[in-house]
């Protein structure tokens, strides 16, 4: 396990560029980035998953608006019910690995990529959905593709043994 990183870390002499404001802010931002616990990221994943699943299921054709074209096209035919399952499964799957108390170290790997697949395809297809440069709606789907990708690095990356990460 990482050692603490808590309030005793500022009792370390900052010298040089460190002991400005921007090495503060530099070494909090690398501590987020490579040592915090990824498990409310990869709840909050299937959180989304399993509305997406719950929105899918509402009756209504949700491909055919124009925002998801791209989706339905990369589908194909029955694209709605496949987006469904994807996300069911990824959803499902992903809580389970949250939730359980044994590694698994290959899952883990598989899961975190179709998220970012999955994300990344919604965030893709929001993002492109007119000629305008970037539409502003599409910075919460982006957002979301982020957190998968994050999740995505920091599998088996400075992870301690136990259920937190996988």
């Amino acid at each position: 396990m990482i050692e603490y990183m808590g309030p005793e870390r500022r009792t370390r002499d900052r010298r040089g560029w460190r002991a400005t404001w921007l090495g503060l802010i530099a070494g909090r931002l690398w501590y987020l980035v490579a040592y915090s616990d990824t498990t409310q990221t990869r709840f909050f994943l299937g959180i989304v998953a399993l509305l997406w699943v719950a929105g899918l299921l509402v009756p209504g054709d949700s491909f055919s608006r124009p925002t998801f074209e791209y989706m339905r096209d990369m589908a194909g035919a029955d694209a709605e019910q496949k987006w469904t399952v994807a996300f069911a499964i990824y959803g499902v799957v992903n809580m389970f690995l949250v939730f359980h108390h044994v590694r698994f170290r290959g899952v883990a790997l598989i899961v975190n990529s179709v998220g970012v697949v999955l994300f990344a395809s919604v965030a893709f297809a929001v993002a492109t959905l007119s000629g305008e440069p970037f539409p502003a709606g599409a910075a919460a789907h982006c957002g979301v593709a982020l957190a998968a990708i994050w999740v995505l690095v920091r599998t088996h990356i400075n992870s301690p043994p136990g259920w937190r990460h996988d």
